[in-house]
C-alpha cells in the first residue's frame, strides 16, 4: 500500500514537472530531500512593479577573516535581490535579468543571467543616483529577474 502512494504521487509530479511554479518545486524539493529533480521553473520577475524604485543595502563582512573582505553592495527591488554595485572604483553595476533563451549561455539550470551597465561612477552615492534615475529605461529594456535572498 505504501509504495503505491509513493508511486502515485511520483507519477503525478513526474509529467508536470516543467508546468509546476518555482515555490511548487521548491516544496516538493524540501520533502524529497534526496531527489534527482532540480528546480527549472524560473524567477516570478513579472512581480516587478513599474513604479517601484530601487533600493540599497550593505552587507559588511563578518567572521574571523573580516578584515580581509570588502563590503558588499546590494542592489534591491520589491525587498528582493536585483543586483550588486561593485565595492571598488570605478563602481560597475551588475543587474540579474531573465534570459531569453535558456541556452543563451548554455547553462540550463539557471533562468536570468549576469549583465553589466556601461555606467562606471566614481563614488557608491553617484552610482546609487544614477541607477534610480535610469530606472524606467532600465525596466522598460531588461526584465528584471529578482531572487529573495
Amino acid at each position: 500500500m505504501h509504495s503505491a502512494l509513493i508511486h502515485k504521487e511520483f507519477s503525478k509530479i513526474a509529467g508536470h514537472w516543467d508546468k509546476m511554479t518555482r515555490e511548487d518545486q521548491e516544496a516538493y524539493l524540501q520533502r524529497h530531500k534526496k531527489s534527482k529533480r532540480r528546480l527549472t521553473a524560473g524567477p516570478e520577475a513579472s512581480k516587478v512593479r513599474p513604479e517601484a524604485k530601487f533600493t540599497f543595502k550593505t552587507e559588511k563582512p563578518t567572521g574571523r577573516y573580516r578584515s580581509f573582505s570588502k563590503p558588499h553592495h546590494h542592489i534591491k527591488i520589491n525587498g528582493v535581490n536585483a543586483g550588486t554595485i561593485g565595492h571598488e572604483p570605478p563602481h560597475k553595476i551588475r543587474l540579474m535579468v531573465v534570459k531569453q533563451d535558456i541556452m543563451e549561455d548554455n547553462n540550463p539550470n539557471c533562468t536570468w543571467k549576469w549583465i553589466q551597465l556601461q555606467k562606471e561612477s566614481t563614488s557608491l552615492d553617484e552610482a546609487k543616483t544614477w541607477l534610480n534615475s535610469a530606472a524606467e529605461a532600465i525596466k522598460s529594456k531588461y526584465q528584471l529577474a529578482c531572487l529573495k535572498d
